[in-house]
């Protein structure tokens, strides 16, 4: 195999390994989408727990989830809706 030969291979190779990676970055990108009750818990920096997540399924309160085969997602979109739902102005002091 010659110089050239050796020089394309290589160029291809790097080419599909960057084509892999803008896959799994897509891919990833779908999955951040969702979160589980664990992530949602994280992302709220733990102010509730998984038990009061499931208390709100079950009561109707928090963000509106997904059951798929028995566990439960919430959508970015929901989580982001309802924290602004959430979202309260200080009132300035008299």
């Amino acid at each position: 195999m010659g110089k050239a030969e050796v020089i394309d291979n290589a160029v291809k190779q790097l080419g599909e390994a960057i084509n892999s990676c803008f896959l799994q970055n897509e891919e990833n990108s779908e999955m951040n989408k969702i979160l589980t009750p664990r992530q949602l818990c994280e992302r709220w920096e733990k102010m509730i727990s998984e038990k009061t997540l499931a208390n709100w399924r079950h009561t109707g309160e928090g963000p509106e989830y997904i059951k798929i085969g028995g566990k439960i997602a919430y959508l970015i979109e929901s989580v982001e809706q309802y924290e602004e739902k959430r979202r309260r102005k200080a009132f300035p002091a008299r």
